[in-house]
């Protein structure tokens, strides 16, 4: 145990006698060094507790931000769905107007050729003028599929009231185009036939 201990002070010619005490200053050593120790302790614990409360407000937001993320995914598969349907039904949009313009120029064409064949044989049925005569209706010269061979067709009618029928025989002639020299090729020069049909 500690003991008391005792000073003495002389002023003047007076001598005093002062208790001190040890404890008291040990209590105050004490005292402080559990302040100090006190400080950065508290500053941990309420430093941990702004953490803990700010934590919580994370986890809350994370959660929150999840949610909406997992919305936002959905919504994205839709729209990349309704975005695919979209382009399916716009190519099927595009070959449908690609077949219905073939067709419609299939259709102008097979109209154009009905309306020649019905003013041809108008032509033949009810001829323009009363004069009888032979005539040229259609002429026609096409290429094959073999190199250097065509295929002519000719068609003759006859402006007459009675029809009667009438035999006779046609020279075909064709005309070359070759570097500016033009020549005259009969039937007989092109075919293997005769010179007459």
């Amino acid at each position: 145990m500690f003991k008391r201990r005792y000073r003495h002070r002389v002023h003047a010619e007076k001598v005093y006698v002062i208790r001190v005490n040890i404890w008291h200053r040990w209590y105050k050593r004490i005292a402080l060094f559990l302040l100090v120790l006190a400080l950065p302790v508290g500053a941990y614990f309420v430093t941990e507790w702004y953490v803990r409360q700010d934590q919580g407000v994370l986890v809350s937001q994370n959660a929150e931000l999840a949610g909406q993320l997992v919305e936002v995914q959905s919504r994205v598969l839709e729209l990349e769905q309704e975005n695919t349907n979209l382009l399916v039904a716009a190519e099927m949009n595009d070959q449908a107007e690609q077949q219905l313009r073939a067709e419609l120029v299939n259709w102008r064409e097979r109209n154009e050729i009905l309306q020649s064949e019905v003013q041809f044989y108008l032509s033949l049925m009810e001829p323009s003028s009363n004069e009888s005569g032979v005539f040229i209706a259609k002429a026609e010269i096409n290429p094959t599929d073999e190199p250097g061979v065509y295929k002519y067709s000719l068609i003759i009618g006859q402006k007459s009231t009675d029809h009667p029928r009438i035999t006779g025989s046609v020279r075909l002639q064709a005309i070359s185009d070759f570097e500016n020299q033009y020549t005259v090729l009969g039937l007989a020069d092109m075919t293997d036939g005769g010179a007459e049909l």
